[in-house]
């Protein structure tokens, strides 16, 4: 005989499959997932002074089990970009990491997940960055352009040569050399030697085939490799831009190569440099002429500052010279040559820009600031959040420990630094 079932075991059988349904339910909510599940490690990275590294790609992967269809993601970390911000499921979020110049210690930064239906999944990225002691890598010029230069059909010219000198970079670990490799893109520029150590300089020579007409790029490339005490090796690198343009023609006139140099100094090696610089006739069985410069800054000279024919003059960049007040920045000198051939004046165009070298490495905490702005009904501003920034000098045994400049950037943001000389120095930006 059949048992009924009474109402207590109605009511038990109806609460279970409540619990049941609300389990789904709690199931549906966290149906979003986003791979890897374990936060992720980048480094620890080892870099140069102002080397940067970068980007550094991570791949998340967006899956969902229910009705999940779209996803947007957000991250709190400025050096952490997400590409695409938002997109279908399934998908792949790209999380691209860069060390800027500026970057030191041990970052954190969460990529936040959140889909169609509310769902929400979080990945969490650490980064860590050691720096070595030394100074930023130079390599100086950086960009030549050798100018228009006119031969005759079928003629060669060449080779025409300039000195690159590379410095600065970490410090190697003690009784370590730090060396350099240099390459080139382009079968016109060639560089001798190819390898060597750290501070030293190249020559890149530049020959122009009697095929050639036209523009023409190349770049010089430049790595250099330095022992560290850990063992390890940092490497970084550098480029030297050549421009040049041909052209075929008969004719007189004055030709000056090259005619734009950059270089770079650093404030702790301010010692000139030279560059050959030949004043030619574009057309070699030309008339007979004679030259003339005139040099329009004191930074500059040019040795001699006139001739008669081809001429292969010294110009000689001398930082020293500069005004103090502009050897924070580029500065800009030229050099107007004329002849007696009836063509325009030739214009060289120097630009120098000194680095300065810090004696002592600062401290600065927090890394990035953040702030809270209010703003009322109409869009318009009622209040911003204060952000307290400690600048500290890392002393060492000698140094004065003096407070560093603070230099606001960018336009938007002001400091207000008290005037006391205790360290470490602190300000509200």
């Amino acid at each position: 005989m059949r048992r009924r079932k009474s109402w207590g075991q109605v009511l038990i059988l109806l609460m279970v499959m409540a619990l049941g349904v609300a389990g789904i339910a709690g199931r549906e909510a966290d149906a979003l997932d986003v791979q890897p599940d374990e936060p992720v490690v980048l480094g620890p990275y080892t870099l140069g002074p102002g080397q940067t590294l970068g980007p550094l790609e991570v791949l998340l992967s967006v899956t969902s089990s229910d009705n999940e269809t779209n996803f947007v993601s957000s991250c709190n970390a400025p050096w952490l970009v997400l590409e695409p911000a938002s997109g279908a499921i399934p998908g792949t979020i790209k999380a691209k990491a860069t060390i800027s110049a500026l970057m030191e210690g041990s970052y954190e930064a969460t990529v936040t997940v959140q889909s169609n239906t509310g769902a929400i999944d979080t990945v969490r990225i650490t980064l860590t960055v050691n720096r070595l002691s030394g100074e930023a890598l130079t390599i100086s010029p950086n960009f030549v352009d050798l100018g228009t230069i006119r031969l005759l059909g079928g003629e060669s010219y060449g080779p025409v040569s300039f000195t690159v000198s590379i410095s600065g970079g970490p410090i190697p670990s003690q009784g370590t050399q730090a060396t350099f490799k240099a390459a080139t893109d382009q079968p016109w520029l060639q560089v001798e030697p190819a390898s060597g150590n750290v501070p030293g300089t190249t020559t890149v020579q530049v020959t122009i085939s009697d095929r050639m007409v036209g523009s023409f790029t190349g770049t010089v490339l430049i790595t250099t490799s330095t022992p560290t005490p850990a063992g390890g090796v940092v490497t970084a690198s550098g480029t030297v831009i050549v421009t040049l343009n041909v052209e075929r023609a008969i004719g007189d006139l004055l030709t000056v190569s090259p005619s734009t140099l950059d270089v770079e100094f650093t404030s702790s090696n301010l010692a000139p440099q030279l560059f050959p610089l030949h004043i030619a006739n574009a057309d070699p069985q030309g008339a007979a002429f004679y030259w003339s410069a005139e040099v329009q800054v004191p930074w500059l000279r040019l040795d001699p500052v006139s001739g008669t024919g081809a001429t292969v003059a010294t110009l000689t960049v001398d930082p020293r010279l500069v005004p103090m007040a502009s050897s924070v920045a580029s500065v800009e000198g030229k050099i107007l040559l004329r002849s007696n051939l009836g063509s325009e004046p030739v214009t060289v165009t120097v630009r120098l820009t000194v680095v300065v070298v810090a004696n002592e490495r600062l401290s600065v905490y927090p890394s990035y600031l953040y702030w809270n702005v209010l703003r009322a009904e109409d869009g318009s501003l009622e209040s911003i959040s204060e952000e307290i920034l400690t600048v500290a000098p890392k002393t060492t045994a000698g140094s004065s420990g003096a407070t560093p400049p603070l230099c606001p950037s960018p336009a938007w943001m002001g400091w207000s630094v008290p005037r006391c000389s205790q360290d470490p120095a602190w300000g509200r930006a």
